[in-house]
């Protein structure tokens, strides 16, 4: 029995087969749906497929056999489920099992032989099930997103190509994050959408996001049109128009695929901060709010970056990680807002946040070594505590693990700046930027743009930049002092003492302290050129 999520992804070496189809029959006569390699079809990719349902399964089974042990693709296979924690291994002979699985407890069925009656066997399925259900409750307070298949012109065939490359790079990218379930290509790709009821097909693949889109070429010229449409209730959340020159067609597919994929995300999830905190304003009946609710709720008011905000955001996540101990995404965001607050420079005590924020960002990193946000997360850590190179090398392997993730593009940038690397700075928020060009964090990275132009010396674009970012948030304290040492720097006296003002009456009481805790400059002179052009503009902290 094919399914688009399987309960169990049956993992064995090809000369096991007649062991391994027993536990098939069982398992599906105890109304557990299985994904083995015999349902692979001629002409699809061996990779691809299996690399997507061991991906989504609910629980991976390996059976440890004499062959089995030494086999590259169990190993391999075992080793993902073990990150993903859906991991059910069960010894069939009694071999050695391979040195990194051998504290991982495992069932032994190796008298087993069909009987689905076995006491043991019965066992080994009741933790399976229950496996099952914890995996698929994760899953199902994620948002659900599938990618339809861009229409093109019929009977063009480089266009089809282009548009099933297209797809399939999205949803692969899409794939990198935690925040969503992504459906396969397979259920997706397969669905003429034009002309159908949008939530039919929600309901038909079990997302309620959609990405659709269209294809036309002209001349020399191609137009891609992307959108991110609400299928519940037929809303466009996001639209993109793409137009480019057929110089290089793949780079043309890279380009176009990447900002797709980045501006999905924060889009996506967007949507889901306004529905959560609309939710609340109606949930004073006590309500148990699940574990998605309350992440998502966290994150809304961590975007906030004002003081009483951060607050509720740490109670928020504190509370949703009571709920899922070991999830990866909530534990970096904990991290970042321990950091948002030591930021602020309110905190008498700044360091114990500081080593709360470290001890989170390392349970998420071992909680999910491939999860990007939690070395992104990790990161921001490693650079408010000085360690610099260990910092850029955490952004680096955030983008390793996802290179659309805007978010460790951009502080990369930050870093750099502090470092000093003006150029490398300028070029990080660029790429961060480009990656997803209409981002409502993108302040963020232009933030790092002045401060890498105002060490730099060029204090007009520095000052530009610094505006451009306090525009996007003119609520944000800090976004005022920039603007103000930036001015001051370009010799726009009046707007520097105006902005310092403003930021002066948001926080009356930043001072040297916070500035030093939240702008780790590795070169002294750096921190005192610009708390200098803060003091020519008024500051007094």
């Amino acid at each position: 029995m094919q399914c688009r999520v399987p309960d169990i992804f049956l993992s064995y070496s090809r000369v096991d087969q007649n062991r391994a189809r027993p536990f098939v029959k069982a398992s599906e006569a105890a109304g557990l749906s299985v994904w083995w390699d015999p349902h692979l079809k001629s002409g699809e990719a061996y990779d691809e497929v299996t690399e997507a349902a061991l991906r989504d399964a609910r629980a991976v089974v390996v059976l440890w056999s004499d062959t089995s042990v030494s086999s590259r693709w169990v190993r391999a296979e075992a080793t993902v489920a073990d990150r993903k924690k859906t991991l059910m291994p069960v010894m069939i002979d009694a071999a050695d099992r391979p040195i990194m699985f051998e504290l991982v407890q495992t069932a032994d069925l190796i008298d087993w032989r069909g009987n689905s009656d076995d006491a043991d066997f019965q066992a080994f399925l009741k933790d399976v099930r229950r496996r099952v259900d914890k995996t698929a409750a994760a899953q199902e307070e994620r948002p659900g997103i599938a990618v339809l298949m861009f229409r093109h012109p019929p009977g063009n065939l480089e266009e089809a190509y282009f548009a099933e490359g297209m797809c399939d790079d999205i949803i692969s990218g899409l794939a990198k994050s935690r925040l969503m379930t992504v459906s396969g290509r397979q259920s997706s790709l397969t669905i003429e959408w034009h002309g159908q009821n949008l939530a039919d097909i929600s309901q038909q693949l079990g997302t309620r996001y959609l990405v659709r889109g269209q294809i036309r070429r002209g001349g020399n010229g191609m137009r891609v049109v992307a959108e991110l449409v609400d299928g519940h209730s037929d809303d466009v959340i996001w639209q993109g128009r793409y137009d480019r020159e057929l110089i290089d067609v793949f780079a043309v597919q890279d380009e176009i695929t990447r900002a797709i994929v980045a501006t999905i995300e924060p889009e996506l999830l967007g949507r889901e901060q306004k529905m959560a905190v609309r939710g609340n304003q109606s949930a004073s009946n006590g309500r148990n709010l699940n574990h998605w609710n309350l992440f998502i709720r966290g994150r809304y008011h961590f975007w906030r970056s004002q003081i009483a905000d951060l607050q509720k955001a740490e109670a928020l996540l504190t509370q949703a990680l009571e709920l899922a101990p070991d999830d990866a995404a909530t534990l970096a965001l904990l991290a970042q807002t321990e950091l948002a607050e030591v930021w602020s420079g309110t905190l008498k005590d700044p360091m114990t946040k500081l080593g709360n924020a470290l001890g989170y960002a390392k349970r998420a990193v071992d909680a999910n070594p491939r999860d990007a946000a939690a070395h992104y997360a990790l990161g921001m850590v490693m650079a408010f505590t000085g360690q610099v190179d260990k910092a850029i090398a955490e952004q680096r392997l955030a983008l390793m693990l996802n290179p659309y993730n805007a978010a460790a593009q951009g502080e990369l940038g930050r870093v750099l700046a502090f470092h000093g690397d003006t150029d490398g700075a300028v070029a990080a928020s660029d790429a961060a930027i480009a990656l997803s060009p209409h981002d409502p964090h993108d302040w963020l990275w232009l933030r790092s743009k002045a401060v890498a132009c105002l060490i730099a010396g060029r204090a007009e674009e520095a000052a530009s930049h610094a505006n451009a970012a306090c525009a996007r948030r003119p609520d944000y304290f800090f976004l005022h002092f920039l603007v103000a040492a930036c001015a001051a720097a370009a010799g726009q006296m009046e707007a520097a003492r105006a902005a310092c003002a403003e930021g002066t009456e948001m926080h009356p009481r930043y001072n040297l302290k916070g500035l030093m805790l939240g702008h780790p400059f590795s070169n002294p002179d750096h921190l005192e050129l610009f708390a200098g052009h803060l003091r020519q503009a008024g500051w007094t902290g």
